[in-house]
């Protein structure tokens, strides 16, 4: 087993995130705002507890470990894994002041309510886009056309093109709860279910994926699942290191990231920088793969054993009857 020194690891790399900073969008109102909130500070939890696992792992999150990236001989994917980790670690500093926000830093929205749809006429060309985000006086990349909340849970944009289709880092980035999912997360929690207007979106969306998720996903996949949304969104931020969907939808899951696990990395040259994208994209640069990674070490913490599969059970216990009840009805916050 090769274990990846910690620290030299921050001092390596935390330069180039050193300044970023979270705030929650005044969008965020009452009950939502605390919910986000503590979701934030849960999903920089996770990140934690993979930090800790990762300089020093027990048996049972060394195996974790080497289902999601794959033999401690891949040093490669194990030092980037680590530059992950502090990147997002260093993302970790909550700022509210609305003026004071840098390019690396990230803005939670909760409503969409800032963007609007452009008709087709008011779009110049290849590079412009059918959204154009009102707050920031800028437009959403056409490549992120399905970057909007008709198809996701959550998403995360840097604002401005540029002409070569790439992006300007100008203002910030933006990470975007879609409000269903929101609704739907808190329906999950006790202590903010009373605060509900439950639309029928939120309610079309839980049959949905009711009826979709067994195929697709383990049970894994949904503990925890509000904190580790939000964990795999900051780590797209450019002050998190710049994660990827590797594969797109095929890099989501338990399930895709083990098929991900043993592929390294690869660059077309030699002398890459942090920021760099790979041609080839290890399980490292994937960002629902560093999630899973969080969620599983606060799993084992709490006395899950995790199986290969993406199931689990409670140590002492036979299959946990709640969770896989949880799982059949997508409970968002089991283990809170």
């Amino acid at each position: 087993m090769i274990q990846i020194p910690l620290f030299p690891l921050v001092s390596l790399f935390c330069f180039v995130a050193f300044g970023t900073a979270w705030r929650i969008h005044e969008d965020c109102e009452g009950p939502q705002r605390e919910f986000v909130e503590k979701g934030l500070q849960n999903a920089f939890m996770l990140n934690n507890l993979a930090m800790a696992a990762f300089g020093s792992p027990s048996a049972a999150q060394t195996q974790v470990i080497e289902w999601l990236f794959g033999p401690p001989e891949n040093t490669g994917t194990r030092e980037r894994l680590g530059a992950k980790l502090n990147f997002i670690s260093a993302v970790n500093r909550p700022n509210q002041a609305a003026g004071d926000v840098g390019v690396d830093d990230f803005v939670v929205h909760c409503t969409e309510d800032r963007i609007e749809k452009r008709p087709r006429e008011e779009r110049d060309g290849e590079n412009d886009t059918r959204f154009f985000d009102n707050e920031l006086g800028q437009n959403i990349h056409t490549s992120q056309k399905l970057f909007d909340c008709s198809l996701n849970v959550a998403y995360v944009n840097y604002p401005k093109p540029n002409n070569e289709g790439g992006y300007v880092r100008e203002r910030y980035n933006v990470l975007q709860i879609c409000p269903n999912f929101l609704t739907y997360a808190m329906g999950r929690d006790p202590a903010f279910q009373n605060a509900l207007d439950v639309s029928t979106g939120t309610k079309l969306m839980e049959k949905i994926a009711s009826a979709f998720v067994h195929v697709k996903y383990t049970s894994v996949d949904f503990v925890t699942l509000f904190d580790k949304v939000l964990l795999h969104e900051i780590s797209h931020t450019s002050g998190a290191g710049n994660t990827d969907d590797v594969g797109g939808t095929k890099g989501y899951g338990w399930k895709n990231c083990r098929k991900l696990s043993t592929v390294v990395s690869e660059w077309e040259q030699e002398d890459y920088q942090w920021d760099d994208i790979p041609t080839v994209q290890g399980p490292e640069q994937n960002a629902d793969t560093i999630a899973l990674f969080g969620s599983a070490m606060r799993m084992i913490r709490d006395g899950a054993i995790i199986n290969i599969d993406g199931n689990f059970v409670q140590r002492g216990a036979s299959r946990i009857k709640r969770a896989m009840s949880e799982f059949r009805a997508l409970a968002l916050p089991a283990w809170d």
